[in-house]
């Protein structure tokens, strides 16, 4: 065709679809600044194909001038160059858009509304061979005839799948709510045009057959309700609406008698009905019905444009798969998730909600904008998302889901098509903060403009819908003003699965709809503010993206966070007048008498501590300079205390070494202070004096000196002078000191609660450890605000609470007192740790309870809170002279209610590391933040947390290592790096915490000496560092990405070293041995796994302090004897403490504690079958491939979590089997053990579900059993030498039972009772076998010569099978009275066959083998292997019949082979002997493949729960049983799923997939009833892709439910 044809016939159509004529297209500006968009791009390039020319939508929306336009379109045939210049010429006559504007154009751009032009032939897909044979196998079904007496029939899409599915779920989901206001008077002609519009569309008249899940909902059709009065109703119908629509009409309220009657029509239709480009096309069409214009013809079938659709799909899946590869990296990495926490539920609705948001002011700036970029407005509202997304999710690189309208393939009918076509596909957009708002929009624009090439993709070709937030942009409503009935009002609302999604109207508004229980409507609010403010920035062509992330906040927002973060002037420095010397100097002079410091009956006043101190500061002065660090002895003596300010007094800087720690540790400390001076309290403490340490002295010389002078008290106040210096762990194994001065600490206690409402004469105790900054807080609130310090005195280190009238603790030491004690004790502060809720409910109701927040470097506490009991427990809001910032990764402010990074600003931020200039730099930087801080600096925490809606910060932990233990804090890899140093013979340490309070560390190599190693970390560690459980290792356990698998480490039982002296037993021997065991054992949390002898060592085992405490207690309850806690200190093991309590006069009966959770001794000679399962784990050590698992989810609303835990404790203590061990007397004999305790529920802090249903089991050591009871999840891992999936769902039936109250047996019947393995079998049955496996084919293994196995190792291969396919499954196996477990094993011999003609193949099937009722109630493993012998045709393999023209001839011949097997079953090991074959563990005896199969559909199985709240989750095990075990399970949905386990170092991953691929096609030709020979023939000729399934990612589905298969 001639250049100048092609040019003339794209000029034409562009006028025609942008509604202008040609003088008003700019010949310099493309196709977008002319106006066009993304759906004229389509229409214009359909359009062209309709002349036959090609002009790809891509290159439509990047040209750039008219000039790109021109040259992108490929001409058509020099024969058809005749027909185009024939219809040109009769156009030319006309001119182009007739010298005015094509008036008649509105939403529909098909060929019909623009000429009426015959186009050029062009075959559909449907007329294509491939399209032909699809049609002829049933693939779809067409029906040409849209009339609406024949219903648009064929099969349902992906997304109308998806959205069915999801109402399925979730009733009320994935509806659409249109509400129009009319006058009343018009409503009946519109009821009549809406019947009409609707009877003619196709989809509107569609069944949907073949799909069993949707028989009980409603289907499509006309439903119009008028009602009398107003009413709201959309929720009710939106929830029983089905796959159907609904008209709802109410009267709207007169305004006036003078204004006409107005009626809302309110339009409810479901998802899979309708999309938001279909729904805009038909209200045009409707509205052309009601006011007697021309209507519109209907649009084509939607389900012959879908079929059209999916064959398209089917020809180019390698090009999508490949577009979905190319973006799998920037998907993966992309942050989806909203940084909000949930919203709390309103019981009073649950649902979902909408927030809308006005841009109509800013609509055609941004049109504007758009054009002079060159984009489309749909990419500029999607980078202003994307731009919002990236600080809500705090990453520059975000994905969202993009809602496309589907209608961009090369398919006639697609613009006019009425259905739901869209697709909404993940975005991934990176925020690159070097560009210019141009360039951000610009690479949007192509990005978006790329997906949407790829809109007809699906899940198949490699993306997850994986996101909380998807954008729609709508589809302009066309000018209704020239029209007589027209909405005078219109709404939309959405219901859909979505938890946020964001429809834009672009010349009218925003619409946030959202899901109450995910979200606030507050954080949606300001969520839709910051997107409006994203639209004005980018409306600004001379920022750039990294202006934009700093300025994003509204100022609205960012002044609500100066306010909750507390920028006031009470936090700048400049505030604080006084500093620590001049307050206490004060109160010495107001109140010399009143006692400042006591200590058990002595005490000491203000003017006695004031002129020790003085004395002291004297004589400092001498040796010191100012700023200069002293270190200081913290005996806690009172005379500790006048070291104190007196090193203040003579300007220098305090610093505290504790006595707890050992020597080494001091000395380090003290060299790392810079300090050359050392002071201690009393004389005889100076042979602590560090090494090196030029200077010492002691207080008590200072004082009895009679040449000491004292200092005068301070003229001015020196408040930014340092105070002291507090170490804290660091990350490189160098503790980093904290150097903090006067004014913030001054600044900290200028406020009553926040100093522990210190003041003459109260009482503050004296608690914390000398080496934490909060006996900082205690000491100094007390000292300067005159009130008395009390220290603790002798043996009872919490005696001196019951005289006070503050305190502070953490809360784990509160966890262990009990407030009832301490009457005296009004106000009561928790630090350093998490406050647990229960801890806080119980203080909370009879104290005063604070909360207080605060790393070291911002001087003691940053927050407070007051705790009230049953009361959510947060840490507050900030302190009066703190602020408090939440910013994200690149240090702008988190918007409100965003999770990010605490920082701490103001006056009581610490100066900086000592000596340390770049950790200083790194974690102290300026404040430029808040406009008056500036020149301050502020402090990076590492904490999370984020702004409640009451300007409460809640805390949600860390990133790092960094940990809270007791109070102190600890860095996991900095205790790492210096155990290693103190036993340098160690390889690797890993060390981490267990539970809330103990460390265990994990070292290697584990020959390590305990007793030797633990002695040398005595040395080097702090007490409060010292791992509680040690645990030695030849190799430390890593994960599959090659990382230390710390959670391994924290379930590691103790290495438990020897301290007991020869000839001595470590047996339990007497009563209170027995007792103190018990003690130890609940005091320590430890489970049954872990021995406890008579010289176990408490701290070993991981004890401390608090958890002495605990023993403490117990002993006193349970034994009725007082010990004072210095003798349970003493006594380091169970033997020593047993003979306090002995000596404490307790009269113990001779069998206390022996009983006590024990089953009597018992020995039992193992079943056959659990013999062979021994031999099978003495083959393969420490598999996984044997576990058998079963976890499910529960609601925690729902389920009573302690009601749960009892029933299952009654269930395991109920079944002996659960609490034996197996052992090997002699080769020929394995004997059960009972293990002389009970398996117990577990309910660990952490859990990982993959790591326990893989953590094998010792049979020798270890119940066979684990349960696990965790926040939401319960779990039970069971061995299979004790359980089949009968025995499994056995136990599911009475924990269900205990769980609801029902009664249970009273006595189980015994394992040991069942007689099933020792029956004589019949000569018939024995004659059978011998002929059955006669003569097996000369390789009986279908994989052909293989290596054979050296282990029980092996991973699983996942693929689901298509539901239309299971259907007629379903069908075959009802009409031919075929259980669907002869049918999968009839399909995996066809798969695995390789003969070219006949079948002999030998497979296994389980076998219940429970032959009477009380086997089927009887709890162990029954289950046994049965071999089928598939041989077809039957009698000779060699003629030619095998080829009949149906399945019934080869299904016929596996139904028999099966029964035949089934009715001769005999035990396993007497079939092995009488046929010979001694087995030869791991490779199976007489077949390695294994083909099971398991029916979920009803909930069948068993393996569920019987109470509300729970939900079955779908694991496995790790490892391979068989060379090949097949498992199929049919699913609720209507698909089957097929797990492959295999031994991956014997069968080829590649033969894996080829059987995952043949299935399909197998089960679908025998449900079509196609022979033996054709399937095989099929088999061969298979090739390209996976048909009926597709193979889907392990990783996804483990530990997901049932029903999120698809």
């Amino acid at each position: 065709m001639a250049p100048a044809v092609s040019e003339f016939l794209v000029l034409f159509e562009l006028c025609t679809i942008l509604d202008k004529s040609a003088l008003d297209i700019n010949a310099e500006n493309g196709f977008i600044a002319n106006g066009g968009d993304s759906l004229g791009a389509v229409a214009l390039s359909a359009a062209c194909k309709d002349h036959g020319l090609s002009l790809p939508r891509d290159k439509i929306l990047k040209s750039q001038s008219l000039r790109d336009l021109f040259s992108a379109v490929s001409c058509a045939a020099d024969e058809e160059t005749a027909r185009l210049k024939g219809f040109l010429s009769s156009k030319l006559a006309v001119g182009i858009g007739g010298g005015s504007k094509a008036s008649s154009v509105s939403l529909d751009t098909s060929p019909s509304s623009r000429l009426d032009l015959t186009p050029i032939d062009q075959p559909l897909l449907s007329e294509t061979p491939s399209y032909t044979e699809s049609v002829a196998k049933g693939e779809w079904i067409d029906t040409p005839d849209t009339s609406l007496s024949t219903p648009d029939l064929g099969p349902l899409t992906e997304m109308q799948l998806l959205f069915i599915r999801g109402s399925l779920r979730q009733p009320g989901t994935n509806v659409i709510v249109y509400t129009e206001t009319y006058r009343t008077d018009d409503i009946q002609t519109l009821k009549e045009a809406w019947r009409q519009v609707i009877a003619a569309e196709p989809i509107f008249n569609q069944d949907f057959p073949r799909h069993p899940a949707l028989d009980s909902c409603a289907q499509a059709g006309f439903n119009w309700v008028d009602s009398a009065t107003q009413e709201t109703t959309e929720e009710r119908h939106a929830a029983d609406l089905g796959i159907g629509s609904f008209f709802h009409v109410t009267p709207v309220d007169h305004i006036s008698a003078s204004e006409p009657a107005l009626s809302k029509v309110t339009w409810t239709v479901h998802h899979s009905l309708i999309d938001g480009y279909s729904a805009s096309v038909l209200l045009d069409k409707v509205l052309r019905v009601a006011n007697g214009e021309t209507p519109l013809p209907p649009g084509p079938s939607f389900s012959r444009f879908a079929a059209e659709l999916d064959l398209f799909r089917k020809a180019s899946w390698e090009l999508g798969s490949a577009y979905w590869a190319s973006k799998k990296d920037d998907l993966s990495n992309a942050q989806h998730e909203l940084l909000l926490p949930p919203a709390s539920p309103d019981d009073r609705y649950v649902g979902s909600s909408t927030v809308t948001m006005d841009i109509s002011s800013i609509a055609q700036d941004i049109q504007s904008r758009a054009k002079s970029v060159g984009v489309t407005p749909a990419a500029f509202f999607n980078a202003a998302w994307a731009l919002t997304l990236a600080a809500y999710a705090d990453s520059d690189l975000v994905s969202f889901g993009a809602v496309l309208c589907g209608r961009n393939a090369p398919i006639k009918g697609a613009s006019d098509v009425i259905g739901p076509l869209l697709n909404t596909l993940p975005f991934a957009v990176h925020v690159d903060k070097s560009k210019t708002t141009d360039g951000f929009l610009q690479s949007t624009f192509n990005e978006l403009v790329e997906l949407e090439d790829y809109e007809w993709t699906t899940p198949e070709n490699g993306f997850h819908r994986s996101f909380e937030t998807a954008l729609s942009v709508q589809l302009e409503v066309p000018n209704l003003g020239a029209r007589r009935i027209r909405p005078l009002r219109q709404e939309t609302r959405q219901e859909h699965e979505v938890p946020l999604g964001i429809r834009i109207e672009p010349s009218r508004e925003v619409s946030f709809d959202y899901h109450v229980h995910r979200f606030s409507s507050e954080h949606v609010q300001r969520l839709g503010e910051t997107y409006r403010r994203a639209l004005l920035l980018l409306l600004e062509s001379d920022r750039t993206v990294d202006d934009i992330s700093r300025h994003l906040l509204p100022e609205s927002h960012v002044e609500l966070l100066h306010q909750f973060g507390n920028c006031s002037p009470s936090t700048l420095t400049a505030s604080i007048k006084d500093d620590l010397v001049t307050l206490f100097e004060r109160r010495a002079r107001e109140i010399p008498g009143n006692n400042a410091i006591e200590k058990g009956s002595e005490s000491m006043s203000y003017a006695e501590m004031d002129r020790i101190a003085s004395r002291l500061a004297f004589r400092l002065s001498k040796h010191i300079d100012p700023g200069e660090v002293v270190c200081v002895y913290s005996d806690r003596s009172m005379l500790w205390l006048c070291a104190i300010f007196g090193i203040l007094k003579a300007g220098g800087v305090y610093c505290s070494l504790d006595p707890a720690v050992p020597d080494q540790v001091r000395s380090r400390i003290f060299g790392l202070s810079g300090s050359k001076t050392f002071i201690t309290a009393e004389e005889c403490d100076l042979k602590m004096v560090p090494e090196g340490c030029p200077l010492s002295f002691s207080v008590r010389s200072t004082i009895d000196s009679p040449d000491s002078q004292a200092l005068e008290h301070r003229r001015a106040p020196n408040p930014q002078s340092p105070a002291y210096v507090c170490f804290t762990s660091g990350s490189t194994g160098t503790p980093k000191g904290v150097l903090c001065a006067h004014a913030g600490l001054v600044a900290f206690q200028s406020s009553l609660d926040v100093r522990l409402f210190a003041a003459p004469g109260r009482r503050v105790a004296h608690v914390m450890s000398v080496a934490f900054d909060g006996s900082i807080h205690e000491l100094f609130s007390a000292l300067t605000y005159g009130a008395t310090l009390v220290l603790p005195f002798g043996s009872d280190p919490f005696g001196h609470l019951h005289t006070v009238d503050s305190v502070i603790l953490t809360p784990s030491l509160a966890r262990v007192l009990h407030p009832g004690e301490f009457e005296r004790l009004k106000w009561v502060y928790l630090v350093g740790e998490p406050v647990p809720q229960a801890v806080c409910d119980r203080w909370a109701s009879v104290k005063q309870l604070y909360n207080m927040y605060g790393p070291t470097e911002g001087t003691c506490g940053a927050t407070i809170k007051r705790l009230l009991p049953k009361q959510p427990v947060t840490i507050g809001v900030p302190n009066p002279t703190t602020r408090i910032y939440i910013l994200t990764s690149d240090k702008n402010l988190a918007p409100p209610g965003v999770i990010g990074e605490l920082y701490l600003g103001g006056v009581q931020v610490a100066r900086g590391y000592l000596d340390l200039p770049e950790q200083t730099q790194q974690r102290f930087l300026p404040d430029t933040l808040w406009p008056l801080g500036g020149g301050e600096l502020i402090y990076k925490t590492g904490d999370r947390g984020y702004w409640t809606e009451d300007g409460e910060v809640c805390l949600l932990g860390r990133r790092d290592r960094e940990i809270k233990l007791r109070g102190y804090r600890l860095d996991m890899g900095d205790l790492e790096i210096r155990i290693a140093r103190a036993y340098p013979s160690l390889q690797a340490v890993a060390v981490t915490r267990h539970c809330s309070d103990r460390l265990v560390a994990m070292v290697q190599p584990q020959n390590v000496d305990v007793v030797s190693l633990r002695a040398a970390l005595q040395k080097a560690l702090p007490h409060y560092a010292m791992p509680h459980v040690i645990v030695t290792v030849d190799k430390l356990p890593v994960t599959g990405a090659g990382k230390i698998d710390y959670k391994a480490v924290s379930q590691a039982t103790p290495t438990q070293p020897e301290s007991k002296t020869p000839c001595e037993s470590d047996e339990l021997a007497t009563p209170a041995e027995f007792a103190v065991a018990g003690a130890y054992r609940s005091a320590l949390q430890l489970s049954d796994d872990v021995e406890i002898t008579a010289f176990s060592n408490f701290v070993s085992l991981g004890g401390h302090s608090l958890r002495q405490l605990e023993l403490l207690r117990y002993l006193s309850a349970n034994l009725k004897v007082r010990l004072p806690l210095k003798t349970v200190l003493a006594c380091r093991t169970v033997r020593e403490l047993a003979k306090a309590v002995d000596e404490a006069g307790v009269d113990l009966p001779p069998s206390f504690g022996q009983d006590q959770g024990k089953l009597p001794e018992s020995e039992e000679r193992a079943t056959p079958i659990e013999a062979e399962w021994v031999t099978k784990y003495r083959t393969s050590a420490g598999s996984s491939s044997f576990n058998v698992c079963f976890s499910c989810v529960f609601d925690s609303d729902v389920v009573d979590q302690g009601k749960l835990i009892e029933a299952w404790n009654l269930v395991l203590r109920r079944h002996q089997l659960l609490s034996c061990h197996y052992v090997h007397r002699d080769p020929d004999e394995v004997v059960r053990v009972s293990s002389g305790s009970v398996a117990q529920v577990q309910t660990p802090c952490s859990f990982d579900l993959r790591a326990e249903a893989n953590r094998p089991f010792n049979l020798e050591l270890e119940h066979p059993v684990r349960v696990f009871v965790t926040d939401g999840r319960l779990t039970i891992v069971l061995s299979h030498i004790v359980a089949d999936y009968t025995a499994l769902a056995l136990l599911m039936r009475e924990a269900s039972d205990a769980y609801n109250g029902g009664p249970l047996p009273i006595a189980p019947r015994r394992y040991s009772e069942a007689n099933v393995w020792y029956e004589t079998p019949s000569q018939e049955s024995l004659d059978f076998w011998a002929s059955y496996l006669q003569d097996l084919p000369s390789n009986p293994h279908p994989f052909g010569p293989q290596p054979a196995r050296v282990d029980y190792s092996g991973t699983s291969a996942l693929s689901i099978i298509d539901a239309d396919i299971v259907s007629r499954l379903l069908q075959y196996s009802t009409s031919t009275k075929t259980t669907l477990q002869q049918l999968a094993t009839a399909c995996i011999a066809l798969c695995l066959d390789r003969s070219p003609s006949g079948t002999d193949i030998v497979l296994g099937v389980p076998h219940i083998n429970r032959e009477t009722a009380d086997d089927l109630d009887t709890f162990g493993l029954f289950l046994q292997p049965l071999p089928v012998r598939i041989s077809y045709p039957p009698s000779a393999p060699n003629s030619d019949n095998h080829d009949n023209p149906n399945a019934a001839g080869f299904i016929d011949a596996v139904k028999s082979a099966s029964q035949a097997a089934l009715a001769h079953a005999i035990p396993w090991h007497q079939l092995l002997g009488h046929v010979g074959v001694e087995p030869e563990y791991p490779n199976h005896p007489l077949f390695e493949v294994m083909v099971t199969m398991h029916d979920f559909r009803r909930g069948s199985s068993g393996l569920e729960m019987g109470a509300g709240g729970f939900e079955s989750t779908f694991t496995w095990a790790e490892g391979a049983k068989f060379k090949l075990l097949c498992e199929f399970t049919a699913l609720e949905n209507g698909r089957m799923l097929l797990r492959i386990e295999y031994d991956d170092g014997v069968v080829p991953p590649e033969e894996v997939g080829r059987i995952q691929k043949a299935v399909p096609v197998v089960m679908g030709l025998l449900a079509g009833g196609a022979g033996h020979g054709e399937i095989k023939r099929r088999l061969r000729e298979l090739k390209g892709g996976m048909e009926g399934g597709r193979v889907l990612d392990g990783d996804m589905l483990f530990g997901k439910s049932f029903r999120d298969i698809l």
